[in-house]
């Protein structure tokens, strides 16, 4: 989505799924645990989360790691503003089938959730660099989701990953242009 972009356009001035799983390999699967809440609607994060990330520079640019570690450093605080002035995610549920929709892009996502445990992934490759984003966390009320947002990237002469610590509460009284718009479709 487009607060990992933020970082990875930093990331590339600076230097130039879910598994699957869900069922066993015979074939056989397990039933998954009803969902404790049924999570659709407009969700937002509206608290600034915890980031912490790290960047490995490839053997031979060891000794330019100093000139960018600090931009580095830098970008993750504007991460962590990003997801706060990010437009809703909206919501769609099926069961433990989950949609999520970036209403700033229209971009979407499925995830599950299991019981209160919810899982989602993505994977991106912007300007070249790329990406996979895995979001796991719990259901704590029908209104909240405490996540832990993990974003592993690579490219030619670096690699790395951040991990974000984060709360996403339910809008309540969300505008009916975020709660009945189309799947995939931007709010205007």
């Amino acid at each position: 989505m487009k607060r990992w972009g933020v970082l990875l356009c930093v990331l590339f001035l600076m230097l130039a799924g879910c598994d699957g799983g869900g069922g066993d390999d015979d074939g056989s699967t397990e039933a998954l645990a009803v969902p404790e809440y049924d999570l659709a609607g407009c969700w937002e994060v509206n608290e600034q989360p915890e980031c912490e990330g790290n960047i490995v520079p490839d053997a031979e640019l060891g000794t330019l790691e100093v000139d960018y570690r600090e931009s580095f450093d830098a970008s993750l605080g504007e991460l962590e503003a990003e997801y706060v002035s990010a437009g809703p995610t909206r919501i769609r549920q099926t069961g433990n089938v989950l949609n999520l929709t970036d209403t700033d892009t229209g971009r979407q996502i499925s995830g599950t959730i299991v019981g209160d445990l919810v899982r989602y992934d993505d994977t991106e490759d912007i300007l070249g660099v790329a990406g996979t984003a895995e979001a796991e966390g719990t259901a704590l009320s029908a209104n909240l989701l405490a996540l832990t947002h993990t974003y592993e990237f690579s490219a030619d002469g670096f690699y790395g990953a951040v991990v974000c610590e984060l709360r996403t509460k339910r809008i309540v009284g969300a505008p009916e242009s975020c709660i009945e718009a189309e799947a995939g479709v931007p709010i205007e």
